[in-house]
């Protein structure tokens, strides 16, 4: 199966979903019956394309990203991501056609991701599922409040457009059933690799601590569970 992957962060750039986006990756370069393409952001000058392994590919539009904030996306920024990726996605996505068409697109965040997503379908026939992070969720942060105002509409467009709608926990459903009440979703929650992070045994004291492997890790906070559930969904499409 080819999958398109749109997330505008990707390590070093963001934060959580950027960490969940790399540890997906990283899981399905194992199976070889998966061809991933992800188009996000570059912090340098220049259009960059690497292979992580298997058929798993990383392009990295230019998005005259300030280095000195890599762990938040202004406005200006997912603006950017998003002209730079319309034009990028047209060509890539015909040129890629005439090898083995896209089965499918995985979109982080609702908006600008989702909306690339919906283009993509209307453009080329490519289903997409949005996997809803948070701030994308309306209602999620004040700093984003005017934002949603204008923002509601095009969100439930966009999700009632999708294959399916992915929150990774029930709170974050029961925030975006404010937004539609009627729209079907299906949870999957960030996961955690067992083979890399496992309980050890120490005193009660120790016990009430808590350590986890450092931020930017590729399987810290990774959201393994989505990475081995939603290929079976896609196809299922």
């Amino acid at each position: 199966m080819k999958v398109l992957f749109l997330n505008y962060e990707y390590p070093p750039l963001g934060g959580g979903a950027s960490v969940a986006t790399e540890a997906i990756l990283h899981e399905w370069a194992k199976d070889p019956s998966i061809e991933v393409h992800l188009v996000t952001s570059a912090v340098g000058g220049s259009l960059e394309h690497v292979r992580i392994g298997g058929e798993t590919h990383v392009h990295r539009l230019p998005i005259g990203k300030n280095p000195d904030q890599l762990h938040s996306q202004s406005p200006r920024d997912i603006l950017v991501y998003l002209v730079k990726s319309i034009f990028f996605l047209w060509r890539f996505i015909r040129l890629e056609s005439k090898k083995q068409s896209f089965g499918a697109t995985l979109a982080f965040f609702t908006v600008p991701c989702g909306f690339l997503a919906y283009l993509v379908k209307i453009l080329f026939g490519v289903p997409y599922v949005v996997s809803l992070r948070g701030a994308d969720v309306p209602g999620f942060s004040e700093k984003y409040n005017r934002f949603y105002l204008f923002a509601k509409p095009l969100v439930r467009f966009l999700w009632r457009q999708a294959e399916a709608v992915i929150p990774n926990s029930a709170g974050l459903i029961e925030l975006a059933k404010e937004t539609d009440p009627h729209q079907a979703m299906q949870k999957i929650e960030n996961g955690v690799d067992t083979e890399y992070s496992t309980p050890i045994q120490r005193d009660d004291q120790a016990r009430r601590s808590f350590s986890s492997p450092p931020r930017g890790s590729r399987h810290g906070r990774a959201s393994i569970t989505l990475s081995r559930h939603l290929p079976s969904r896609l196809k299922k499409q």
